[in-house]
This record gives structure tokens, C-alpha cells and sequence, in this order.
């Protein structure tokens, strides 16, 4: 499924557009060993999130020691905080180690919060445990690259210590697979109450698509940023955007593409908190037919 791929295009739109300056961000690699590649940086301007984006792997070693990294991502922050109360650590794996289960009470002990991010359906159950006893969330992303699941986990993960008006919101994420009709349009609403720091983020598998996207005056934005190697693209829109319906148009290059795009936006005015839904289960399994029991919670 091109996880390789997938996992740097999400991290990549998490690291430049999600994380809150302010926040302090460190990076572990884990392989059948750990390896710190960056210690805990304070993200205040574009250059540390860049350092930090040339820090992502670029090839994948065999063997799989959760404890290993989570060893390694204790060791860097309490090289700054003497406690690891409070810290988060977003764990991205695809969790098949049957040795996960040596080190959960090391972990539940800690005083850390662990997100967990499975990529494919085979994780341990007892690195998924890790997220249950500390606290965190887990996600599962699916191989299927229209799901866009690694880019909606890394958005979703915004800190829980950020203000309202500082949080990365998710407006829209759609992908398809497109064969016979080669085109992917849409449009996406800002409303009044977002609009800052605008973040559009398009993905593809096999080959670069014409772009077009347009603000509400029909005025096209031509600002984008390529990232060939990762197969995406990004338009970082200045100052903040412009309220009403924002068009956008890819054509595939390619037959049987699979093309995605993701919009982020922040609240426009510090005192005035955007509009949100939070759609909420209330059991975690459900079996046919007995419909589903859902709330959804406008704030």
C-alpha cells in the first residue's frame, strides 16, 4: 500500500500545518532498535518544522521494538521535563510485535499519554492497550490510499493544551480512485468564523495532476508547493482566507490514480470560537441490525 509514502505525506501536513507553535516536538525511529534523530525542538518559525520534515525516514528497515521506541522517546523528554506527566507521544506503527506487552506497565507507570496510530489490521492488542490505559486515542488506517486514514489520524491529533482558536481545524478530506472519469472537483466552504492559516493538501500514487484551485472571487491561487518525492502538493493560503466557496479541480494524469485532498483551517479571531461538530458513539461495537446510537454535539 505504499505505506512509506502515506505515512510521510501525513506527517508531513502534521508537522507543517497541525502542530501549534509553541509546542515542543521530538522524533524517534524504530526499526528491531531505536535511534533518537531529533531531541525535543520548540516550534516557533517554519525552520524548525522543516528540520524536523528532513528528519523523516526515507526507507524501511525490518523488525518491530515498540519498547524500543518508546524507551527512546522517554529518554528525549526528560532530557528537558524531570517528569514524563502530561507528555504525548504519537506512536506510528504497524504494531505487530508480541513483545509490546513487556513494557506496558513501564508505560501505564509513566504518566505519558500515547496516540496510537495502527497502519494495517494486524497491531498487537497490547499496543493498542498502550492508548487505552494512558488516556490516548488510537486510530486504524486502512492500505486503502482513498481513505486518506493516515492524514485523518495525524489531523486529529491536535493537543489537548492548545486553545480553541490555536487548533488546526479539519474542513474537508475526500480521496478517489478515479479510472474512467479523470477528474476530481469539489468545493469547500470558510465560513466567517475560520479562515486562518488555510491549509490545502493534495496527494496522488502514481503521478503529478494538473491543480486548479480557486478562491470565491474565481481568482486562482497559484502559491502551491510541490513535494514530488512524497507525492503531494500544498497551497498555504496567507493571512486568512477568504470567506465563501472555494472550487477546486484535479485531473489525473494517470489511469487507475487514487488522488486525495485535505483542508485545514484555524480560527479566524482569537475570541470567537469556530463552529465545530463532535459526532460521539456511545458503545464502542455494534451487531447487525441494531442501527448505530450516535450524538452529535454542535459547539
Amino acid at each position: 500500500g505504499d505505506r512509506l509514502t502515506r505515512m510521510n505525506q501525513a506527517a508531513k501536513s502534521f508537522l507543517l500545518q497541525a502542530i501549534e507553535n509553541g509546542t515542543w516536538v521530538g522524533m524517534v525511529h524504530f526499526d528491531s532498535n531505536a535511534y533518537i534523530i531529533n531531541e525535543l525542538i520548540q516550534i516557533i518559525s517554519t525552520n524548525e518544522r522543516n528540520m524536523l520534515l528532513n528528519s523523516l525516514p526515507t526507507n524501511a528497515d525490518w523488525g518491530t521494538s515498540i519498547c524500543a521506541g518508546i524507551d527512546a522517546a522517554f529518554q528525549i523528554i526528560r532530557k528537558r521535563y524531570s517528569q514524563l506527566d502530561g507528555s504525548e507521544i504519537v506512536l506510528l506503527t504497524d504494531g505487530e510485535d508480541s513483545t509490546a506487552k513487556n513494557c506496558l506497565d513501564k508505560v501505564r507507570e509513566s504518566g505519558a499519554i500515547i496516540h496510537f496510530i495502527a497502519l494495517g489490521p494486524s497491531a498487537d492488542l497490547a499496543v493498542r492497550e498502550m492508548s487505552n490505559v494512558t488516556g490516548g486515542i488510537h486510530f486504524l488506517a486502512s492500505d486503502e490510499a482513498q481513505n486518506n486514514g493516515l492524514i485523518d489520524a495525524f489531523g486529529a491529533l491536535t493537543s489537548g493544551n492548545a486553545d480553541i482558536s490555536q487548533k488546526s481545524i479539519q474542513i474537508e478530506s475526500k480521496g478517489l480512485t478515479l479510472s474512467d472519469n479523470l477528474w476530481m472537483n469539489g468545493t469547500v466552504i470558510i465560513d466567517s468564523t475560520v479562515g486562518k492559516d488555510t491549509f490545502f493538501l493534495i496527494t496522488w500514487l502514481k503521478q503529478q495532476p494538473i491543480i486548479s484551485l480557486l478562491d470565491p472571487n474565481g481568482t486562482p491561487m497559484k502559491n502551491s508547493t510541490v513535494d514530488a518525492a512524497s507525492k503531494m502538493a500544498y497551497f498555504s493560503i496567507p493571512g486568512t482566507a477568504k470567506v465563501g466557496v472555494w472550487t477546486y479541480s484535479l485531473q489525473a494524469k494517470a489511469d487507475s490514480e487514487t488522488l486525495t485532498i485535505t483542508v485545514n483551517s484555524r480560527a479566524a479571531n482569537s475570541s470567537v470560537a469556530p463552529i465545530t461538530v463532535n459526532a460521539k458513539m456511545n458503545k464502542d461495537t455494534n451487531s447487525f441490525p441494531s442501527p448505530n446510537n450516535q450524538c452529535l454535539s454542535p459547539d
